[in-house]
């Protein structure tokens, strides 16, 4: 599973922009995350007029138990079956629980749905991913990814918004309805998408067959496996943050929450501008280096935001943490990428992110724990405290890939010489 990309030409957006299945696959991308952001956040408001925590809570449960639960059985079927078949068939899965979910009778039928609707995301989110390099080449696959993310945050900048003020403006039923048309699109554009992936007759690496074969073949990989380890432990320590950061900015800076959704935006241009920095790293070995620092520095934002006496001082701090949390998305889904062999890349990644969606979720917890006993100041400087611990764990796979061969091994995916060229004769 070892993996080695040597870029010495700097890649442009405009470079992976030329490619014709990249204007579209992009696009349809972010499309499919705004229409899963204004999904949350409708649901989320109609929720909120019952007056009801459990609502709440039951509805997060049903957006985040498939992407947990069927992440593996996911990530099989994204390596073994045709692309734009699982594309369309799970978009088409996706339309008809969004249709669903504009007159959904009751409660429980609504959850029911939004299970449904997540079914189709855990298996085309991934196909999405895992078909970038087939249509750019492994040299462009860090430009490509750092477009993707850059427009993933804008989408769910622009979901968020967009939901609740249609929520407003024309009701639950008829954004559901818009939200609806947005998932349509995307069975378009996955028939308009010439590249396919179907790597079921692949030969993947030893130990990647079977039902566990993927986590197999990933924790095979030490590079990977200490990457991943880190990785999730960052992950639960700064998901803890979002339980402290309403606390710290009501109740300790005696703020409202116009200041509190100012702190939020800021967090969210920087997340924007992240990956478009992030892109510009041309190594494997910069990207694990890039990592270390990207852990370190958020530490340092946590830490110190728990010694803040001012939203003012909330604004720059934040602005800097979205820009950190940016670059390590696409630091990591890059390396993750190149370094996993094609045959089995649909399960790598959909283990990545179910496993990052358990992280998450256990950093609610944590998060939760740490402000009650300790408050929302104290709970920053702690947490900030163990982010920066994590990263000693990324610079040991830094240091595991230093002693690998530089040769690209056998397994490695078949990608065009020119795939610009390629694309365009399609």
């Amino acid at each position: 599973m070892k993996r080695s990309l040597h870029d010495s030409e700097p890649i442009r957006w405009r470079d992976v922009w030329s490619l014709r299945d990249m204007r579209i696959a992009l696009p349809a991308r972010a499309l499919s995350l705004l229409g899963d952001t204004v999904a949350v956040s409708v649901l989320m408001l109609d929720a909120a007029e019952s007056r009801s925590a459990s609502h709440v809570t039951g509805i997060l449960a049903a957006f985040a138990a498939p992407l947990l639960l069927l992440a593996a059985p996911a990530g099989r079927l994204v390596d073994s079956r045709d692309s734009r078949t699982l594309l369309v068939s799970g978009g088409l899965l996706q339309v008809l629980a969004s249709a669903g979910l504009v007159w959904s009778p009751s409660y429980a039928a609504q959850l029911g749905f939004v299970v449904l609707l997540q079914c189709g995301q855990v298996v085309t989110g991934p196909t999405w991913l895992a078909l970038i390099p087939r249509i750019v080449g492994e040299s462009r696959v860090a430009t490509a990814i750092a477009m993707s993310q850059t427009l993933g945050a804008v989408a769910g900048l622009v979901g968020f918004a967009v939901g609740g003020t249609l929520y407003d403006r024309i009701g639950p039923h008829w954004t559901m309805s818009i939200d609806t048309a947005s998932f349509a699109l995307l069975v378009v554009a996955a028939l308009l998408v010439s590249t396919r992936r179907a790597v079921a007759q692949e030969r993947g690496p030893a130990g990647a067959t079977g039902p566990c074969g993927g986590t197999r073949a990933v924790l095979a990989d030490r590079v990977i496996a200490l990457f991943l380890l880190s990785l999730l432990l960052f992950v639960t320590t700064a998901e803890a943050s979002n339980v402290a950061e309403p606390i710290l900015i009501v109740q300790d800076l005696g703020a409202d929450g116009t200041a509190y959704g100012l702190v939020g935006s800021y967090f969210a241009a920087g997340s924007i501008l992240g990956p478009t920095l992030a892109g510009r790293i041309r190594t494997q070995a910069g990207r694990l280096s890039g990592a270390v620092v990207t852990m370190l520095a958020v530490g340092a934002v946590l830490a110190y935001v728990g010694t803040v006496r001012s939203v003012a001082a909330l604004v720059p701090a934040y602005f800097a943490f979205g820009i950190a949390v940016g670059v390590l998305n696409v630091l990591i889904s890059t390396v993750l990428m190149l370094r996993a062999p094609e045959a089995i890349r649909g399960r790598v990644m959909s283990l990545v992110s179910g496993a990052a969606r358990g992280a998450s979720m256990l950093g609610l917890l944590l998060g939760g724990a740490l402000v009650a006993g300790l408050g929302g100041r104290q709970a920053y400087v702690v947490l900030g405290i163990a982010s920066a611990a994590v990263a000693p764990l990324a610079l040991l796979a830094r240091r595991q890939l230093r002693g690998e061969p530089t040769a690209r091994p056998a397994h490695a995916s078949p990608v065009p010489a020119d795939p610009a060229a390629e694309v365009a004769a399609s």
